[in-house]
């Protein structure tokens, strides 16, 4: 039969450009730290 739709998702006052690089979604990034213990 149809598929039924199990969760629903409403996303309000989303801000689109907000100057993120590149950089910021790498997670090579060292700001972030991964990997450290």
């Amino acid at each position: 039969g149809e598929p039924v739709l199990m969760e629903e998702y409403t996303y309000m006052n989303v801000k689109l450009n907000n100057g993120f690089t590149d950089a910021d979604f790498d997670p090579r990034n060292t700001a972030y730290k991964f990997g450290v213990k």
